[in-house]
Formats: structure tokens, C-alpha cells, sequence
């Protein structure tokens, strides 16, 4: 987990109750820019009582969208949001060499829940961030508790690269949807 600063809003100010921070991942070696906004104590409430929010972005625009919302909910759960790998201020050097891709950005989200948030999340994920969420969701159910899609990627009209058209992809879409939504429909 790197440092944390608070973030200054476009006029200058301060953004209450919000802070950034870079976290190191290290199976790439570049940093991974994110915004966090901590469970405080309020009258009533237990601090962290309620399970962590991690919000994804969607394809080309930064955690900074969702600076509002954060602000406004609770302050009973941490929040988080991070840039994928390549948008936002989550830019690697010239030589890494990677392959942006579903698969690498899936790995990145499960990464930073692993290794910064450090428990299970509740996602909630807008465009690409609501595909990618499900894909999360349905590869490591272990750190995901329940998944919100606001105009979400058509995540069943993709199929893996390695799959044709045919009854091989129809079947592969069936099983990532019925991984991904099992628990809603037992």
C-alpha cells in the first residue's frame, strides 16, 4: 500500500473526505493510482461496520468520476476506486511491455482487493467497469459480495479470443453467466 494525500478538486480545494494514494503493483512494477475515502465514526455507528465499496471506472475516465458519489455515501464502510492500468494517472513506462487486456485488468482488480482493501467488496462498475466486474465476480467469488452494473459493456455478446462462433462460445457465455449469477438464482 503506497502513500495517501488528499485531492485537490479542479478549483484548487480540497475534496472532503477523500484521499489518493498509489499502490506498487508489483507483478508489473508500475503504481496503480486510487481513491479511498476511510469509514469515520459517527454517532451510532461502528466504524467499518459494513463491508468495503470498490467503484470501477469505465474505459477511459479515471477513479475522479466518481469523486461525487463517494463524498456522498455513508461513512460506515471504506470506498475505494482506482484507474485501470493505462487510463487515468495509472500510466506504466514505455517499457513494461504489457498487453492491456480484460484478463490483465481483471487480474489488477483482484490484486488491489487482495492487497489494499484486504477483504471482500461490494463492486459497483459503469461501462467497462460493470464487464470487467463480472468477470471479477465470476473468476474470484472469494473477494467480490455482490456486484452493481450501471451501463454496463454487454458483457454476453464478448467471447473468449481462443473460441469460434458456435456452440463452443454459446456454451462458454452460459457457464460465465451461471458462475457469475448462481448464487441470485439457487
Amino acid at each position: 500500500d503506497g502513500g495517501s494525500s488528499k485531492i485537490s478538486d479542479r478549483r484548487g480545494g480540497v475534496e472532503e473526505g477523500l484521499e489518493e494514494g498509489k499502490y506498487r503493483w508489483n507483478d508489473y512494477g508500475v503504481d496503480i493510482h486510487y481513491l479511498v475515502k476511510k469509514a469515520t465514526q459517527s454517532p451510532g455507528s461502528t466504524v467499518g461496520s459494513r463491508s468495503p465499496v470498490l467503484f470501477l471506472p469505465g474505459f477511459g475516465v479515471g477513479s475522479f468520476q466518481f469523486t461525487s458519489i463517494m463524498q456522498e455515501m455513508g461513512d460506515d464502510r471504506d470506498i475505494f476506486s482506482f484507474d485501470w492500468l493505462g487510463q487515468g494517472k495509472s500510466w506504466p513506462s514505455d517499457s513494461t511491455g504489457l498487453q492491456f487486456s480484460s484478463d490483465l485488468w481483471v487480474q489488477q482488480a483482484a490484486t488491489f482487493i487482495e492487497n489494499v482493501v484486504r477483504e471482500p467488496v461490494f463492486l459497483a462498475g459503469n461501462s467497462l467497469g460493470g464487464y470487467l466486474g463480472a468477470l471479477l465476480a465470476a473468476r474470484h467469488p472469494h473477494l467480490v459480495k455482490g456486484v452493481a452494473l450501471y451501463n454496463a459493456t454487454p458483457f454476453w455478446a464478448f467471447r473468449p479470443s481462443e473460441v469460434k462462433a458456435g456452440e463452443a462460445g454459446e456454451q462458454s457465455q452460459k457457464s460465465l453467466l451461471s458462475r457469475l449469477f448462481s448464487s441470485v438464482w439457487d
